[in-house]
Order: structure tokens, then sequence, then C-alpha cells
């Protein structure tokens, strides 16, 4: 009896043994690998044209617009598609690459402004644009902001002829007309959801600061940052409701060509700093359309923050996954909830897939199966649908759209989800072996069916290993018990 408890103890230390390796293992698994739902080829003539917005999509996911570039005939194209129909709506050839490229919620009016000022509005139903109109800015590319709705447009730093005062331009969508000219200069503009705000930096008269404005009739209904003036590198993101604004500034650090740079959270309704983040370098910012999430990319690492205090919801430490650059795109959901992100940096020559990331577990759900240089990335508001625009080298240019993001299976720690995924790569195993086909035919297989399943050969064989170590201490345990056990007693 003291024999057998010795030895069903031993067992179950080894099966713990086995249970720690796999779950630690678990570690040691790639994101699982997501194909697109859907892949349109645009053509080998076209590529992506420089400018960060190359891209814009639907609230839901229905619609995405796409600017592409002919560089053998130096001509530019605006691509509608309907993903639900899986068709092409329209092609637009349009002057100059569309700067600000913007889309209202329900996809009906897609807006965007070239660098010779040249105002862009086109409905979905339309390739001949809805409104076009040549403006005059001071600004290179101008700054324009369309509410949501689709109700209004703005444009920053208008002029009504050269040398003259600034203006932010109002313009009714729907009467295709300017209602109102603000007498600021502006190097940020947003707009509201609703279109009956705006927010943006402006310099008047004696004031230099942040203002909300109600639309369209331009008065200024709070002011907060009064005084502030940019003197080095920043950036600013406002909440759809313009409540909230994240603003990112660089001061230059005497006798040196670094920033400091600071991540400040203000509330625009009473103008007091909710929360301050001392950051590394020039990180890259997000922040979820209702201002309830915050994501900020260092090159070693992703913080994700709460908008109201700036407590922290997670971070994903960028040198464990071997990234060594920082980010190159970040999107973010109006939630908060998932965030698109492409590691790497501007004008690096270095491929990266593209992840997606869960923003309540911390977890990378999964990555995408090809590698990109320099992609495009456009994530719905309602988390529901990503596309992904890149140009193969020396081949075609492809729009990848990924549908119901959530349905793909994380990768876990658990044992029983490994287990159950590398046992149907053994069985795989051994049917192929058992069948006289060729070990490298095998392992190829087995890669394909690794792969599906979201693992790697790697984890397979730690599997093995470990099964293969736990069998022999439960085998030779066996054998010292049996062997050194205490003789029977004699019989009576």
């Amino acid at each position: 009896m003291r024999n057998a408890l010795l030895y069903w103890s031993i067992c179950v230390l080894a099966v713990t043994f086995c249970s720690m390796i796999v779950s630690s293992s678990a570690e040691l698994i790639n994101v699982p690998v997501r194909n697109p739902d859907k892949v349109y080829t645009i053509g080998s003539e076209f590529s992506l044209p420089l400018g960060m917005r190359r891209m814009a999509i639907s609230q839901d996911g229905r619609y995405v617009a796409i600017q592409f570039v002919d560089g053998n005939k130096g001509k530019f194209f605006l691509r509608l598609y309907d993903i639900e129909s899986n068709r092409e709506v329209w092609t637009a050839e349009i002057e100059e690459e569309l700067y600000g490229l913007q889309m209202t919620d329900d996809g009906s009016l897609i807006a965007g402004i070239t660098d010779d000022d040249v105002l862009y509005v086109f409905k979905k139903d339309d390739a001949k644009p809805y409104l076009k109109k040549q403006l005059c800015c001071m600004t290179v590319p101008p700054y324009i902001s369309m509410s949501r709705n689709g109700k209004y447009l703005v444009v920053g730093n208008y002029i009504k002829k050269k040398g003259g005062t600034e203006y932010i331009l109002v313009m009714d969508l729907d009467k295709r007309e300017v209602v109102n000219l603000l007498r600021t200069d502006s190097s940020f503009i947003h707009l509201s959801k609703d279109g009956k705000t705006l927010m943006s930096y402006s310099e008047h008269g004696d004031y230099q600061g942040m203002e909300v404005r109600r639309i369209p009739e331009g008065e200024v209904m709070r002011q907060f940052l009064k005084g502030w003036e940019p003197s080095g590198k920043w950036d600013a993101i406002a909440s759809d409701d313009n409540r909230r604004l994240l603003l990112k500034h660089g001061e230059p650090i005497k006798k040196s060509p670094w920033y400091d740079h600071k991540i400040h959270m203000y509330d625009s309704s009473s103008g007091s700093i909710l929360w301050t983040y001392d950051a590394e370098n020039s990180p890259y910012m997000a922040m979820s359309s209702n201002g309830e999430v915050v994501a900020i990319g260092e090159e070693d690492k992703l913080l994700m923050l709460k908008g109201d205090d700036g407590s922290r919801l997670g971070t994903i430490d960028f040198t464990a996954l071997g990234w060594r650059e920082g980010l190159f795109r970040m999107e973010i959901d109006d939630e908060g909830k998932l965030i698109a992100l492409v590691p790497g940096k501007e004008g690096s020559s270095l491929f990266s897939h593209l992840y997606l990331l869960d923003v309540a577990s911390g977890k990378l759900l999964w990555r995408s199966k090809e590698h990109f240089l320099c992609p495009a990335v456009a994530l719905s508001g309602d988390g529901s649908t990503l596309a992904l625009a890149f140009k193969e080298l020396g081949g075609p240019l492809y729009l990848n759209i990924y549908r119901n993001l959530q349905v793909q299976r994380p990768y876990t720690k658990t044992t029983q989800s490994l287990i159950t995924k590398i046992t149907r790569s053994s069985r795989e195993i051994t049917q192929k072996t058992s069948q006289g086909i060729m070990t490298k035919e095998t392992v190829k297989s087995v890669e394909k069916t690794a792969e599906k399943e979201g693992i790697e050969m790697g984890s397979i064989l730690i599997f093995a290993l470990t099964a293969v170590i736990t069998a022999i201490i439960i085998i030779t345990s066996y054998m010292l018990i049996t062997r050194f056990r205490a003789p029977p007693p004699p019989p009576p």
C-alpha cells in the first residue's frame, strides 16, 4: 500500500511537471495567424501615396475608401469598395493625393484636400465629385475636419487672398456653401461627431490657446491653455464630443538635438489637466473616440491608459516580442476595445506583420499571415472590420479585409487549448509516417496544420519533449519502486 501511494504520488508530480512545462511553453507560442476574409488586387502598376491618411472606413466597416497612384503616369485615384456586397463601387481620378482623408459614419461622404488647396467631397454612389472647390490656405497641406454625421466641414488657415487674414472656413455640406469665416489662425481643428462644436488651437488678437466654439455661429464657448505657445514638436487628439484633449508636446533640450516629451490629458470644460505622462523620445499616441482609452507607443513598449485618470490598463513589452523600433501605425476603435498596430518606424526598411490587440486582456489576438513594408491601416469605429493596404515588392497593390475581428481564438496559457492543438498535429505525424510518406513532406504538412491552428513547430517539439521526460520519470520511478520495494511477508 505504501509503495503504491509513493508510486502514484510520483506520477502526480510528473503530470504536474508536464503541465507546468506546457503552460510555460505557451508563452513561446507565436500569436495565431489570421488570414484575410477578402482580398482585392488593385494592380501591379499602382502603389500607395506617401501621406498618412491613405484610407478611410465607415463606422460599421461596410465602406472602405483607398487612394493610390500610378507612378508611371503620375495619376492619382480614389476608389470606394462596398465590403458587404463585395464589389468596387467606383474609381475617381483626382488631381493629387488627398490629405486628411475622412469618411462619415454611414459612408455617405468622403472628403480630403490636396496640398494645392483643392477640396474634394464625394458621395458614396457617384464617382463625380459632389463638391470640388479651389481654396487658398497658408498651411501645406491644409487642416480639415468633417463631422461624422456629414453636416459640416471646416478648413483651417484659409485666406481670401495671399498675405491676407487667416480664417477657419465653415461649410454646410447639405447646402454646399460656406456659412461662416472664423477670424483666427489655427494649427489644430476638430469638429465634434454631431458637428455642433469645433475645438481648435487659435491665435487671434492677444489670445493664444485652445478654444471650443459653437458651429455654425462660431461663438466661443470655452477657452483653456491660455497663453500657451507651441515651442517644439506637438500633436493633439480630441474626443468625439470635444470634451477631452490629448496633447503631446516636445520641448527642445538645451544643447541637444532631442526633445523632452510630455503627454497631457485636458478636460476642456474646466481647462484642467487630468493627468500627465512623461514620455521617452517621440511616442506614437492614439485615443478612442469616447476619450476613455489612450494608447502610447514608445520604442520599447505600448502603454494602455484610462482616459479619465491615466491609470494603467496594460502594457505590451516590445522587446519581449523581438520588436526594436516602436510603432509604425496604430488604430483604435471608438470604445477603446481593440488596437490594430504595425511595429516599425517611419522610413524603416524592416518588414512587419499587422497585429490586433485586445485592450481588456492586454493580449495580442492575432497577426496577419503576410508581413509588409509601410502599409496603410484603417479600423472601423465599431471594431468589426480592419482594412490593410500594402504593396508587394515587385508585385501588385493589395487591399486585405478582416471581418469579425474577435472571432479568432486568442492564444492562451491554458494547457487544454495547447494540448488540443498539438494533438491534432501529432496525430497527423503518426498518420503520415504510417503511410510511408517522406519525413520532409510530413514536416511541411504538419507546419501547415500548425500554422492553421496558430502554433509553431517549436511548440510541438516542446510538448513532445515534455511528454518523453514525463514518461521517463514515471517508468523510472516504477522500476525503482519495483526493484527496491520491501519483500512480501512470509506466509503464516
